[in-house]
């Protein structure tokens, strides 16, 4: 039975049945509410969508729900190494602080989305339960890039803007190389922190890398449920998610060191080498670089 409301559903109520259901807690509860949050399937206005924004791709970056006053100097570097590296389209969602309190960040996605390069959502939890939601609904923005990109990109990519999927360069020279030697679509890669606020051509990054702080890329018609670092269940249960070691790609993560998730790994933090793997594409990304500052400035 189907019923027309004319006020957006909130919640559902999950009532007990012949097996005891449980809170977050694991407590066994005779009822459940469960928050619903909507996101708008159509590419918001502002983006300012594009015959690019919704053609098939092969390499689309989710990048989770972005808050408080990220740098718009580091976004722009983190898109356009992304696309030296072969990233060829982005999925943001843009909290009530971007539209609020950053203007230069937001006339340059706003740029992106006008090129056809990036589509961005406005991302509004319900109010009524933002305070029980984990980290503006990253897990929600997860899911929700993973299954709006079925049919539409060939692979999906899950990293933050201050991370790197980067290919080891004297076997690959892009993500396109990447994808063809492991084609079988589910993989994690391995990270290395960086030291945060540094050049990517003059960088150290950690000897040691942390084997669950990985992030994916993905087909996304073979998963079925990601998680943040991992993924959680594929669609054919024979095939297994594969983590590719730092000699194949390794994960760059501009980021203070931290052992919080990675006890028992040794000394992760105490050793720092340089890194020079980024100076094979740099040539590309100042090209992409300048062009994007091009066009900002033709626009004003």
């Amino acid at each position: 039975l189907i019923r027309q409301v004319s006020d957006p559903i909130c919640s559902v109520l999950i009532t007990d049945g012949p097996e005891p259901i449980r809170d977050l807690d694991g407590r066994p509860v005779s009822s459940v509410e469960l928050p619903v949050l909507t996101v708008p399937r159509e590419i918001p206005t502002n983006a300012l969508p594009t015959a690019s924004a919704i053609s098939p791709r092969q390499f689309t970056v989710c990048v989770p729900p972005l808050f408080g006053s990220p740098s718009d100097r580091k976004l722009l570097d983190f898109v356009e190494m992304s696309r030296a590296l072969g990233a060829e389209h982005f999925v943001f969602y843009l909290t009530d602080e971007i539209y609020s309190n950053n203007g230069v960040l937001l006339k340059l996605l706003t740029s992106y989305a006008s090129r056809g390069l990036a589509t961005l959502f406005h991302w509004k939890p319900v109010n009524e339960f933002r305070s029980q939601i984990h980290y503006h609904g990253q897990v929600l923005a997860v899911h929700h890039c993973l299954y709006w990109n079925m049919g539409l990109s060939k692979y999906a990519v899950f990293q933050d803007f201050d991370e790197l999927l980067v290919p080891n360069s004297a076997k690959y020279k892009s993500w396109t190389d990447l994808a063809k030697d492991i084609d079988d679509g589910t993989h994690c890669g391995f990270s290395a922190f960086f030291e945060p606020d540094q050049s990517y051509f003059d960088a150290k990054r950690t000897a040691g890398v942390s084997r669950v702080r990985t992030k994916c890329m993905v087909k996304p018609d073979l998963i079925f449920e990601m998680g943040i670092h991992h993924i959680s269940k594929q669609n054919i249960e024979e095939m297994t998610p594969e983590n590719k070691e730092p000699d194949v790609a390794l994960l760059h993560h501009y980021s203070r060191c931290t052992m919080a998730f990675d006890n028992g790994a040794g000394d992760l933090c105490s050793k720092y080498i340089a890194d020079t793997e980024l100076h094979f594409w740099r040539k590309q990304f100042e090209k992409f670089k300048l062009e994007t500052v091009h066009a900002l400035n033709s626009s004003s």
